[in-house]
């Protein structure tokens, strides 16, 4: 008998990071990247910033490609209309969300 799988929500998402989350909490999450390129209907971005590199400024581009949202050790800016969810640690936060956005594979 198959494994019903419940969808994971950006609420579920900030939970399991203890990040707080603005917007649309109930919105579906069905992957996580820090590649801008890589992001498609639903997928949570990651925004990392880097000595050299600050993906943020690829939030309006991933908006338009379908991400549901970001993920951010920033505060969420006034004049954004998607999910946020605001954490500490976004390489730590990255990597809770992506287990469990894929049901944690590992376990």
């Amino acid at each position: 008998m198959p494994v019903s799988i419940q969808p994971v929500t950006v609420s579920d998402i900030a939970r399991v990071t203890g990040g707080r989350s603005f917007g649309n909490a109930s919105a579906i999450v069905t992957d996580v990247t820090h590649d801008s390129r890589q992001v498609k209907q639903g997928c949570l971005f990651a925004a990392v910033r880097g000595e050299l590199f600050d993906a943020h400024k690829f939030v309006p581009q991933v908006m338009q490609q379908g991400a549901v949202g970001v993920i951010s050790e920033l505060v969420r800016p006034d004049d954004f209309s998607g999910a946020w969810i605001q954490v500490d640690d976004i390489r730590r936060a990255m990597a809770l969300a992506a287990a469990a956005v894929h049901h944690h594979p590992s376990r």
